[in-house]
């Protein structure tokens, strides 16, 4: 314990192991639960059952002798087991005891959700925690958070009852409210495979730094994201962030930059934030990929997730429409890419499959010509082959089914309505799936990223499925061009980084 105690004060405890009961506890307690349905100590609760954690579950209460059938103990130290992990949503004046009987019961991992601390001016409180956690040799998550995701371990430790599905994203996140965000978002527009999610709340003992670090060793982590509303240890993460950046790709939202949302971010988790003119300069410097959307950090670690780097800045689109092909041009060179006009030998190629209203300069633009073959299959093989692009940007994702059915319920002409009743619809369908699976494997073959626009499926189609089961994300035309240049900007730090080796 004295060994403990003198690396837990010098803050040098930060590998994956020493984290790691965070993410797979064998035990976990709940202090808070109640026999009123809707507290939020039920809601972890519940979501703990219902994702399936298979270790074993203790409730503590102060009064009650059972919580919804379930045994309960008045406190930790009565639980005849060990225990891994303890959950704290109990008052704020009751926390330090609960931690004083999590160290005599030789608990050293605590997620305190409680808030009422540093965030509103409590620091006696807080140092109260702080000392009570040195004295023990605790690691506390929090206080001011929501819990903690870890998909591999079946753990759903938050109040969201959306468990994102298992993958190699990892999140650290100030903000509790943001990381539900974030929940609700994968479960609503994203297939983002996730391997942990942290909320840190105010950061008593254990701080961003320390889960960078533990996310840096974690074999199942290849790509990190970071919501950022302070630094308690800038030079330290800097450090960190700089070794991490090397292996895996981080993205980060810092907010609190301005006068107001910094004053929102010190009343929210008590943080010192920095002004984006000092901050984002330096997150790059270490090799911080940085962006002010939540939704485009998420975009850019599926894409990262499932797509290979740019080899170049230089990115072919692919268009059935003219206005979205500007857009997207237009966006790609404000962010540092390049949109090249192909050669005329590249060009001819592209006018001997393309009718003669198509522009084949760079965007190539079809004007909605409906032949599926040449889109998704001939036109990005001559872009690929050419050499004169290291990235490809499509707009035009369509599926027949509303078509289809609109034929078949106010189209007069029996032929079309029977098209329908054959089985055409479905026919279409897997035409144009299977022409999409072919140019992904195109894509793959080639190790070239590619990243998908639409405005024209709805989330019930089946092409979306076929999508977002190869972990791509499917993007607004306005979105795609940032995620590229992001992948581009990770590529071009880490070509720096190996012409620095040499």
């Amino acid at each position: 314990m004295i060994k403990l105690l003198k690396v837990m004060k010098g803050r040098h405890m930060t590998k994956y192991n020493d984290l790691k009961t965070f993410f797979h506890p064998k035990s976990i307690a709940i202090y808070g639960v109640s026999n009123t349905p809707f507290k939020f100590a039920n809601m972890h609760l519940f979501n703990l059952l219902s994702g399936g954690y298979k270790g074993e579950i203790y409730l503590i209460h102060p009064k009650e002798s059972t919580i919804m059938e379930f045994q309960a103990y008045r406190s930790v130290i009565e639980v005849p087991e060990p225990i891994d992990l303890v959950l704290i949503v109990a008052p704020t004046r009751v926390v330090p005891q609960i931690l004083e009987d999590c160290g005599k019961k030789g608990i050293h991992h605590v997620i305190c959700v409680t808030a009422g601390f540093s965030e509103i001016g409590n620091f006696e409180a807080q140092n109260q925690l702080k000392e009570v956690a040195a004295k023990y040799g605790i690691h506390i998550m929090g206080p001011n958070c929501i819990g903690v995701i870890s998909p591999e371990a079946y753990l759903n430790c938050t109040p969201v009852p959306l468990p994102p599905p298992k993958g190699t994203a990892g999140i650290i996140s100030h903000s509790g409210s943001w990381a539900c965000h974030i929940l609700f978002t994968l479960d609503e527009k994203l297939r983002l495979g996730i391997s942990k999610i942290v909320s840190c709340g105010n950061e008593v003992n254990t701080d961003m730094v320390d889960f960078l670090e533990a996310f840096e060793e974690d074999p199942n982590i290849t790509s990190i994201g970071l919501y950022i509303e302070g630094l308690r240890r800038p030079k330290k993460f800097l450090e960190v962030a700089r070794r991490v950046s090397q292996k895996k790709p981080i993205i980060a939202v810092p907010i609190g930059q301005g006068e107001a949302g910094m004053r929102a971010a010190q009343s929210h988790t008590a943080a010192i934030s920095t002004p984006s003119a000092i901050m984002n300069p330096v997150l790059k410097q270490a090799g911080i990929l940085v962006t002010d959307s939540n939704d485009d950090m998420l975009n850019f670690l599926q894409a990262i997730t499932s797509q290979p780097l740019p080899k170049g800045p230089r990115v072919g689109i692919v268009t059935v429409g003219g206005g979205p092909g500007t857009t997207i041009a237009d966006l790609s060179e404000k962010l540092q890419l390049k949109v090249p006009l192909f050669s005329e030998s590249l060009q001819e190629k592209l006018r001997a499959i393309l009718p003669f209203t198509a522009s084949t300069k760079n965007p190539v633009d079809v004007t909605f010509d409906m032949n599926w073959d040449n889109f998704y299959s001939k036109i990005p093989k001559l872009l690929i082959n050419s050499g004169e692009v290291d990235s490809l940007i499509f707009y035009g994702l369509f599926s027949m089914d509303k078509w289809f059915k609109n034929f078949k319920v106010k189209n007069p002409f029996q032929s079309v309505k029977n098209l329908s009743d054959d089985g055409f619809l479905e026919a279409s369908q897997k035409v144009m799936t299977d022409n999409f699976k072919s140019l992904i494997r195109t894509g793959r073959k080639a190790n070239m990223p590619m990243l998908f626009t639409n405005l024209f499926l709805s989330r019930a189609d089946p092409l979306i499925e076929t999508i977002q089961s190869r972990g791509l994300p499917i993007l607004l035309p306005e979105v795609a061009p940032k995620i590229m240049s992001l992948m581009w900007q990770y590529a071009k730090y880490k070509q720096n980084l190996e012409l620095n080796k040499v």
